[in-house]
Parts: structure tokens; sequence; C-alpha cells
């Protein structure tokens, strides 16, 4: 236990499928704590199920992450996604506000 305050919010429906697939790309990337892969890092378990990978949800710290990473690094990241380095860039800043 690290002793942070994690957030819950929705996510408006139009930007969830863009989060959820930066958040794939940047997991390609990005090095999880203990070097384990990032599904598996987030992935729910608890006494009656299992889960291989998170389902649904968005990890804002490495969203976050997203900012670290350098210019060559963020547009092979957003490759594929449709949107520009600038627009991510703007939305991973307005997330992070929110906490």
């Amino acid at each position: 236990v690290e002793g942070s305050i994690y957030l819950f919010a929705l996510i408006q429906p139009e930007k969830q499928d863009l989060l959820m697939r930066l958040q794939s790309s940047i997991a390609r990337f990005v090095q999880s704590p203990g070097d384990i892969p990032f599904n598996k890092f987030r992935a729910y378990k608890n006494q009656v199920r299992q889960a291989e990978e998170p389902y649904r949800f968005v990890d804002g710290e490495l969203i976050e992450k997203f900012l670290e990473c350098s210019s060559s690094v963020q547009e092979e990241i957003i490759e594929g996604l449709g949107v520009g380095v600038e627009d991510i860039t703007s939305m991973v800043e307005s997330l992070r506000r929110l906490h």
C-alpha cells in the first residue's frame, strides 16, 4: 500500500474508447512496477474470481505517463489512434487537473 488517494470518475462515452486504446498503447512503452505487464498488474483478483486483464478500467497514473515520454515515443504511442499529440497532451493535462 502506497497511501495514495484514488479518484473514481465516470468517463464520457466518446472518450472512453480513446482512453482505453491510449492506455493499451502506452503500456507497451512504459514499464510497470515490478516489471509486471500492465494488464496483469491491474487485473482483478479475489477469492471468487480472477481476470487476466482489467475490464473497462482506465489507469490515470499510466495515462499521465504519456506526458513524461519523449516526443518521438509520444508519436509512436498515438500511431493509429486517429488523434494528434497536441490533442492527447491537452486531454491528459485536463485529466491530471482533476485530482
